[in-house]
């Protein structure tokens, strides 16, 4: 939950009180390099101080000036969910709404921004109560689009995980890297610094190989996440943040009560049942410099011209990565990367090595470029080309299985997965024991059907994603505790707030701590 005052607390829960919004929009992308930062009692509202995001800490979007849209908001609303199981990377979704009956977003028309009226803008949202504001939002505008008719412009925006899904890292390979350092290097790469992001602990052994280098940053986020059962999320002020498998298990403390009173288009259902997990951990380790690849055919390199040639590095479990590869030489040594060319197919003939050459080499992780060029006035011919490097190879399967016998009694196996078994097969498993307690939490948390929820409240806008709440069900007079992990709130310029609540009645383990608990005691051993 936000962090508020307890005036705002009193306004929340209050039938009556003067409601506010703020959109801050930075049309121009300019950046403030003096960070003046708005403070109480001195700063104006619309004036040109920044709003610093919440903690205290300078977001990343803290650094532009923005431009106050609040007088022209009709509506806005907000989308933050995670999936049905617990794990994954959450992109907030906002759709706004501004009345354009001046023209202002109308490209090129004014003066000052019309010819900004582009993408990827920032954008800060919020809602106050009596004069205080909370966050709602940060992130980055697409395309507006307006009606000439209705004088309305439309936007859609997405928080910085979407932003990042646009992004490619230029990092080179990670070895033996613990996840939480690999992804702060990931966010430092694109231009986060301490402070702006939250990344708690991996709990599984360093991740013996992982190529970052080309490929998407929120892509890897996704299999870092899959890997260690965690959630990665960027809040309502802009703060990007990473938790661990037991983060959501591991709190108790109830920030809101709802019951009959202050909640209403009530939907109850149930999680989906799981009795029946398999984790798969397959890692690629880091092998000793080794032959990794070697010829099987006879390459035909045209006179005057060049022949391009791809090695693909597998084995019996699929596919590889090779991390660093010898250049192959115009020799034939047993022990590093070579090639031999002749000017006979079947290879009789006299030995034409020195008159081909490997032009250019490159190493795409899993396969390896290869272009030889021949200045000669007939065909020469490649009849062995053998490449030596350092591999990073699955050297052991580790398959772990979950079931719950009582639970595949009362329901079948996994019967909202049409009885088959979950799996999870990811590299990104090191070892045994992760892949034994990601079956276990799944099979655990789920193995039975609890509460879900989903309703609209009288708004609670501090309330975050993962905050536990206590829910009083009237009818059966049962007392849950539930997890929010979802919500959508909308917020409109006459003062109306609507917020939807999805939220998810959880098991809540009080993990094994040294120092702390005793052996014997009831105190969970941490998956």
């Amino acid at each position: 939950m936000q962090t508020v005052s307890a005036a705002f607390t009193t306004a929340t829960a209050a039938p009556f009180k003067n409601v506010g919004v703020g959109a801050l929009i930075a049309w121009q992308k300019t950046i403030n390099p003096s960070y003046q930062f708005f403070t109480i009692n001195q700063s104006r509202i619309g004036g040109p101080d920044l709003i610093k995001g919440a903690g205290g800490s300078v977001t990343f979007f803290d650094k532009y000036q923005y431009d106050n849209e609040t007088a022209n908001v009709e509506s806005f609303r907000v989308t933050r969910t995670q999936s049905n199981l617990p794990w994954g990377v959450i992109m907030a979704q906002a759709e706004i709404t501004l009345l354009n009956n001046s023209n202002r977003y109308t490209p090129q028309y004014d003066p000052t921004i019309g010819n900004y009226i582009k993408p990827d803008r920032p954008i800060k949202l919020s809602v106050g109560y009596n004069g205080e504001y909370v966050g709602l939002f940060t992130g980055y505008t697409e395309r507006p689009t307006s009606s000439i008719n209705s004088r309305r412009t439309t936007l859609t925006a997405w928080d910085a995980l979407k932003f990042l899904s646009n992004k490619k890292s230029a990092l080179p390979v990670f070895v033996n890297a613990r996840a939480n350092d690999i992804i702060e290097a990931l966010l430092v790469e694109q231009g986060f610094s301490a402070g702006q992001f939250v990344i708690e602990s991996s709990l599984q052994q360093p991740i013996s190989y992982l190529m970052a280098n080309g490929r998407v940053v929120t892509d890897i986020f996704k299999d870092i996440c899959a890997a260690e059962g965690a959630l990665m999320f960027c809040d309502e002020n802009g703060i990007i943040h990473f938790w661990n498998r037991l983060h959501l298990n591991s709190n108790s403390t109830s920030r809101w009560t709802f019951n009959y009173g202050n909640m209403t288009n009530i939907d109850w259902n149930t999680t989906p049942i799981v009795n029946d997990a398999i984790v798969i951990a397959k890692p690629f380790k880091v092998a000793a410099f080794n032959k990794v690849w070697e010829s099987g055919q006879v390459y035909t390199v045209p006179p005057g011209g060049s022949l391009d040639i791809f090695a693909d590095f597998r084995d019996d479990v699929g596919n590889y990565p090779v991390i660093s590869m010898d250049t192959p030489a115009k020799i034939n040594v047993a022990t590093t990367s070579s090639y031999q060319a002749n000017f006979n197919e079947d290879g009789t003939g006299d030995d034409a090595t020195g008159s081909v050459n490997l032009s250019s080499a490159y190493l795409f992780g899993q396969s390896y470029k290869m272009t030889y060029t021949n200045a000669t006035a007939g065909n020469i011919y490649l009849t062995k080309i053998q490449l030596y490097g350092i591999p990073a190879k699955v050297a052991v399967v580790d398959s772990k299985e979950q079931t719950d016998a009582a639970s595949i009694l009362d329901y079948g196996i996994n019967p909202d997965n049409n009885g088959d078994v979950y799996e999870i097969a990811n590299d990104l498993v090191q070892d045994a024991a992760t892949a034994n307690a990601l079956a276990y939490i799944y099979v655990t948390l789920f193995k039975g059907p609890l509460q879900r929820l989903k309703c609209t409240v009288f708004g609670v806008p501090h309330l975050q994603l993962g905050d536990y709440v206590t829910v009083n069900e009237e009818t059966t007079g049962q007392t849950l505790s539930m997890v929010v992990v979802g919500q959508e709130i909308g917020v409109a310029a006459n003062g109306k707030v609507t917020q939807t609540l999805d939220m998810e009645q959880r098991s809540v383990y009080q993990y094994f701590t040294i120092g702390v608990s005793k052996i014997g005691g009831s105190d969970y051993l941490a998956p």
